[in-house]
């Protein structure tokens, strides 16, 4: 309530007057207009003005109620003309299908920041000019409204589509014939090769930006294409155009040069494979069926399938840069700012020129059997994996958004129970968060007590959003825990004088067993404020107790259950008392053959090349892409070389770390739960490290691979001294990652 002594009964409760102004101003705004809105609103405004008093003029709070009420519209007109910042988004929420009062009201009934594809054309398109009403409703909290469409699924007659052009934007197989997608004959991908098809996508996203939707979710960029499709008249023209400026413009063939033939076996003078006798005119369908690889175009006889895999990437890149420039130029032509994501994994598959990452997952995030939840892994790094090389590939700091995919054989995640989500998200959700990415919370799948958590867990984001934006990732090896099972990220936020320690509960026995009287040590050369326990599963932040010698801080959680959040706040950070005494390196999780196989680490962890640094450390049983590392690094004090092996494969590995050309480990590595994926090795591997110039070589002599989630490179002795257990048989610790 406002409240005036001498006018306290004239005076009406200003929170719903807002509220009310806010919903009539966001309405007004997308029917009509910037102008139209403001109008609507002043004249509302009148309308809460008390009577007039027979002593003096109508009191309009003397006249502050109006003034301030208008002044926000114009806030509000600043705000939304503008959008709110990506950067600044911490609660993302999927609300796919909000077509009506009722999704909108769901959509709305969450803090969200980021309503993640809310409309979504998939294969009839629907009327956005006629559901853009629900648009403010749903973003009544100030949210962006995400739009979207499939980029690969094209329905025959869709949207009163002639089947004449439904056949030529699909794509083809080798034989020239239209393969059915997903088994369905009606159904073909389409021919992302192809300007035409591309275009009749933009349609559907210009139809959503001229509704009033702030961003686009584009799907399967790539096409979702099998080993025999993308072989459409458009992909044989740039494939053609690509072989082209790759050995005439790169390596100085000419189009007509004997090489064609001799080395890739390119008839030039036969008039199916060339018709004008060049190259530029090649034809690599008709070269599949003439020299019988076009039911499997991938045989190791054809000399071309590493150039059609080469093209392969290429085209879902240039794909991509065709749809996000276009959605882009439109927007600012309607003097909007619209930002465009494609749904991308974390195989390597984010995209250049997008505004945001996001990373889909189905069921690989949990061990169970289908239709259930377990949650005694960690992830935590392999999201900072995917966080750090989704911001790489844009070339800036840029939002990675986590979601549960629908898949192919069922929405894994909708079919678990509400307790078995509640239980993922209880553990999994803050995990993303600690990683550095956001979780896009599953609004349009939830029910009444999973519903209840979503609304809770946002608000709690919401309210400590300064915890997940402008940090520096510090890691968490220097961490001591004295539970297990529990995973540790650290962040400092110099601008708040404050170090964020993130802990996640992997403690689980058919659920999740919460941990009491956890005691933890972080490095600290300087004497905090004060410590500050912060989690969803209490009623408030609560300070703790804690004690600082030796440049180490201790504290006793007093419990956990999925997640927790210790807080320092400092009257003066040092920079250099933790920060700089270790260097902590990222791989990307990628299959495939690095170029670079020696990297040279700067004091911040800096290497050169850092795409080509992969988490797999292949044995012998895969030489095509075996080209492990070698780190270039120099130590100003005796210190450590930690890495962290998450996942062995099943048949097994055996690591060897040598030093200068001298062993120093080897070590056999096992794999432990039938499964390859999910941190099931989870253990960390420190050596000594002498100061001055060291060549430290990471190499695997056993059969298969080992995956390596981080390595680190640390000044002085680590702090794990509860964790700490020594082999001096190996000569290294071994360090089971808190």
């Amino acid at each position: 309530m406002t409240f005036d002594s001498k006018t306290k009964n004239h005076l009406v409760p200003l929170r719903p007057v807002v509220q009310d102004h806010a919903r009539k101003f966001m309405a007004a705004w997308f029917a009509n207009g910037r102008l139209s809105a403001l109008t609507l609103v002043f004249g509302q405004t009148l309308k809460f003005l008390p009577p007039k008093r027979p002593d003096r003029r109508p009191h309009c709070a003397d006249p502050t109620l109006a003034a301030f009420l208008f002044l926000l519209c114009f806030l509000f007109s600043a705000f939304f003309a503008s959008g709110k910042p990506l950067s600044d988004c911490t609660v993302w929420t999927f609300n796919q299908g909000c077509w009506d009062r009722p999704a909108a009201d769901l959509a709305s009934s969450v803090r969200s920041d980021y309503l993640m594809r809310a409309w979504f054309k998939w294969w009839q398109a629907r009327d956005f000019q006629k559901e853009k009403l629900f648009i403010p409703i749903a973003k009544s909290h100030g949210a962006l409204f995400g739009g979207g469409t499939t980029i690969s699924a094209l329905y025959s007659g869709e949207n009163g589509l002639s089947q004449e052009k439904w056949r030529r934007m699909a794509t083809r197989d080798p034989f020239d014939q239209i393969p059915p997608a997903w088994g369905k004959s009606n159904i073909a991908h389409g021919a992302i090769g192809s300007e035409e098809y591309l275009d009749y996508c933009l349609g559907w996203c210009y139809a959503q930006i001229d509704a009033g939707v702030d961003s686009l979710f584009l799907d399967e960029v790539e096409g979702a294409y099998r080993p025999n499709e993308g072989f459409d008249d458009a992909s044989m023209t740039k494939f053609a155009d690509w072989l082209t400026r790759r050995y005439c413009g790169n390596q100085g063939w000419t189009s007509q040069d004997p090489r064609w033939n001799r080395l890739l076996k390119v008839d030039m003078a036969d008039p199916k494979l060339c018709p004008d006798g060049t190259v530029s005119s090649f034809n690599y369908r008709n070269y599949l069926v003439q020299h019988g690889w076009a039911d499997g175009p991938d045989v190791a006889a054809n000399p071309l399938r590493e150039d059609w895999s080469g093209f392969v990437t290429w085209r879902a890149d240039w794909a991509c840069e065709y749809l996000c420039d276009h959605i882009h130029a439109y927007a600012k032509s309607k003097g909007r700012e619209v930002s465009v994501a494609v749904n991308g994994s974390f195989t390597g598959g984010f995209y250049r020129y997008v505004d945001f990452q996001i990373a889909g997952f189905q069921q690989n995030e949990w061990l169970g059997s289908r239709g259930h939840v377990t949650t005694g892994s960690s992830y935590l790094r392999k999201y900072r994996s995917a966080v750090v090389a989704g911001a790489d590939v844009v070339g800036k700091p840029t939002p990675v958004v986590f979601f549960h995919d629908f898949g192919f054989d069922g929405f894994a995640f909708k079919e678990l129970s509400a307790a078995d989500r509640i239980k993922w998200m209880k553990v999994y959700a803050p995990e993303i968060y600690a990683a550095g990415g956001f979780f896009c919370w599953p609004v349009n799948i939830a029910q009444t007590n999973d519903l209840a958590l979503i609304k809770h867990y946002a608000s709690w984001y919401q309210d400590h959003h300064d915890w997940f934006h402008g940090g520096e990732w510090l890691g968490g090896s220097r961490i001591a825990v004295s539970a297990k099972k529990i995973s540790v990220a650290w962040w400092e936020f110099p601008a708040l004088k404050q170090r964020v320690v993130h802990l996640i509960n992997h403690n689980w026995n058919q659920t999740i067993v919460p941990q009491k009287q956890v005691e933890v040590q972080i490095p600290s050369g300087i004497r905090p404020r004060c410590v500050v326990w912060a989690s969803p599963e209490i009623g408030g932040d609560r300070p703790l107790e804690f004690t600082w010698a030796d440049k180490t801080l201790r504290v006793r959680l007093p419990s956990i259950e999925g997640y927790a959040a210790l807080a320092l706040t400092y009257d003066q950070l040092e920079r250099n008392d933790v920060a700089d005494s270790s260097a902590e390196i990222t791989p990307r999780r990628v299959w495939a053959k690095a170029k670079v196989n020696r990297f040279t680490v700067d004091a911040r962890g800096n290497i050169n090349d850092p795409n080509e640094l992969h988490n797999y450390v292949q044995g012998g049983l895969h030489p095509d892409v075996r080209n492990n590392p070698t780190f270039l690094v120099d130590y100003n004090l005796d210190g450590q070389f930690l890495i962290h092996v998450d996942v062995v494969a099943k048949s097994g590995a055996t690591m060897n770390i040598s030093v200068d050309g001298k062993s120093i480990l080897t070590q056999s590595l096992s794999h432990l739960d039938n499964i390859n994926d999910g941190g099931e090795h989870d253990q960390v591997y420190a050596l000594p490290i002498a100061k001055g110039k060291h060549e430290i070589r990471v190499d695997n002599t056993g059969g298969d691979w080992f995956s390596v989630d981080y390595y680190e490179f640390v000044l002085g002795p680590l702090h794990h001294d509860i964790l700490r257990a020594v082999d001096p048989g190996l000569g290294s610790s071994r360090l089971r990652d808190p």
